[in-house]
């Protein structure tokens, strides 16, 4: 049973989609219980329905009750959306699903959109960021920083359009791994076009070991990307409360057996005679000395 989907470069923008088309409708009749949350470019005005970029997390079944705070990303640029599930012993893990725009100057593209807001809110990033790559590098590290100092696990997944080697560098200094990558070494490309890498990943904190995970075929999904997936233990996410420690009865002396009162005065009388004997013995080897 699949607990949560994650998607990457939805290209829609929810506000222009018509009712019956939403991914909130299109999800009704999955599971029971189902939660939805997106993260689309809402800087700017459009009354088209396709907007490249933008993700999005559907949570299943008994996921749904253990969301406890959810969101996107807060420069609303559609490049994550996420999700924070609280377990028992207030265990809290927060997944993310991530877009990162790659570089390009095709008009409409992600990385123009985002180039747009930064040329109107250069006050709102440091100076030093000159690409909205950059950017996004900038704000996701903070996001996830404000989340680990507040002792969640993380799970971030998605298209990051980077190096391998760069990008698991960049969340090793998180102190996030590849958690497919610890369970079966390196993965095959992800994305057609891809030369040797992949560019699709999950990275999580080091707390949390997958039982299962790899790739799909491409073809399965309409997409030319592979879809990644894992499966990690029920209890590495929502906690669990550990049994009681049992501490054995300590064993007491039956006075009521004779037989068994005689065993321990004769064993007593022994450690006792033992014991004066070698005082005695002590004594007499200081005297020695003393003489």
């Amino acid at each position: 049973d699949i607990d949560l989907v994650c998607l990457t470069e939805v290209n829609k923008d929810w506000r222009s989609v018509r009712q019956e088309n939403t991914i909130w409708n299109g999800t009704m009749g999955w599971r029971r219980e189902r939660r939805v949350q997106v993260s689309q470019n809402t800087t700017q005005i459009t009354e088209k329905e396709s907007v490249v970029g933008g993700t999005a997390m559907v949570g299943f079944d008994n996921t749904v009750f253990r969301i406890t705070n959810q969101g996107c990303d807060t420069r609303k640029l559609g490049r994550w959306s996420h999700m924070s599930l609280t377990g028992k012993n207030d265990v809290i893990t927060t997944f993310i699903t991530c877009y990162c725009p790659v570089k390009g100057t095709s008009p409409g593209s992600v990385y123009a959109q985002h180039l747009l807001y930064m040329s109107n809110n250069i006050s709102q990033y440091p100076d030093n960021i000159v690409c909205p790559r950059q950017l996004f590098g900038h704000d996701l590290r903070i996001f996830i920083e404000d989340k680990l100092n507040k002792q969640h696990q993380i799970v971030v997944s998605g298209d990051f359009n980077s190096c391998y080697e760069d990008l698991s560098n960049w969340m090793l200094e998180l102190g996030l791994q590849d958690l497919i990558h610890e369970k079966h070494g390196q993965g095959p490309i992800t994305y057609e076009r891809s030369r040797e890498d992949p560019i699709d990943c999950i990275f999580g904190s080091p707390s949390l070991k997958i039982s299962k995970g790899g790739y799909l075929s491409f073809g399965r999904l309409q997409s030319d990307h592979r879809g990644i997936w894992i499966d990690i233990p029920h209890y590495s996410i929502y906690g669990f409360n550990p049994p009681p420690v049992l501490h054995p009865n300590a064993r007491k002396l039956k006075k009521r057996d004779p037989r068994i009162v005689k065993k321990y005065l004769d064993l007593l009388h022994t450690v006792f005679l033992s014991m004066i004997c070698t005082t005695e013995w002590t004594r007499y080897t200081q005297a020695q000395w003393d003489l």
